[in-house]
């Protein structure tokens, strides 16, 4: 099994995550995206009218609400829908691992970019 993985390794890499697409992978059933109608495949290009396709901008549009209501811009087969939705609060664990902040979610996770890196035998 341990030469498998190695061969794996080496032939086609480890899988590394570059970045995130603005194209939803998935939403989560019963959160607030789900609910509003947002779906596997649809890009959100904006918040409350404000177009952008970068995802931390989008995500920090809908956090800055503080959970009140907003409208998502969709992008979904070649046309814009706009969504309402309220999104919910929760506490994130922050990257000190201890400290929590309570953060207004809509509950998608987005798709990665991933590139492969050889490692091991065939460098």
């Amino acid at each position: 099994a341990l030469v498998v993985f190695a061969l794996l390794f080496s032939l086609i890499g480890v899988p590394i995550q570059k970045d995130i697409t603005n194209k939803v992978d998935f939403a989560n059933p019963g959160m607030p995206a789900h609910r509003a109608g947002i779906q596997t495949g649809d890009r959100l290009v904006g918040v409350n009218g404000v177009r952008s396709d970068k995802t931390n901008k989008i995500r920090e549009m809908i956090r800055a609400g503080n959970g009140k209501p907003v409208t998502i811009m969709v992008q979904r087969d070649g046309k814009i829908l706009n969504l309402s939705l309220t999104p919910q609060i929760e506490d994130e664990l922050q990257e000190d691992g201890v400290t929590k902040k309570s953060v207004a979610i809509i509950g998608v996770s987005f798709t990665p970019i991933v590139e492969y890196k050889r490692v091991g035998l065939l460098q």
